[in-house]
């Protein structure tokens, strides 16, 4: 059974302060002397204080990462992007014009452009049948669904 509460008959769980004093004598930093003694005086330190030297010696070889300059983009890269906000512009404008002059025929006289609806008030009528096609039952159709 695994959880917070330490089981019966066991040792209490020792605080994360400690733990921490472990941690951060490592890591060269000071600490309290009377901290780090009481902090391995239970072996629950003593084994902390082992399984962070075995991660360090493991992982010791890897050594500190270091930063990676960036390099400036390339002059072609800039002017890439210049051109496509340059190209999205004219095409933006030109949609402008073209909308614009061809929305409606100006009047000269007053200055006023007018617009023309078309209403249709009734629907068109079919053309006629170029054939016929004449279905009688029992010699050209037969009913499947019994007359449903």
């Amino acid at each position: 059974m695994t959880g917070d509460m330490p089981e019966s008959g066991a040792a209490p769980a020792m605080p994360d302060v400690m733990l921490d004093v472990i941690s951060t004598f490592l890591d060269g930093e000071l600490v309290e002397p009377d901290d780090l003694k009481r902090a391995l005086e239970s072996t629950e330190g003593r084994d902390y204080l082992v399984d962070l030297l075995t991660l360090r010696e493991a992982i010791g070889g890897i050594g500190p990462f270091a930063a990676v300059p960036r390099k400036p983009a390339p002059v072609w890269t800039l002017l890439r992007g210049s051109a496509a906000a340059a190209i999205l512009i004219l095409a933006l404008a030109g949609g402008y014009i073209a909308g614009y002059r061809g929305s409606a025929p100006a009047d000269p006289a007053n200055g006023t452009s007018e617009s023309q609806v078309l209403a249709i008030t009734s629907a068109p009528s079919a053309p006629k049948p170029t054939q016929v096609i004449k279905l009688e039952p029992g010699v050209n159709w037969s009913d499947s669904n019994g007359g449903k």
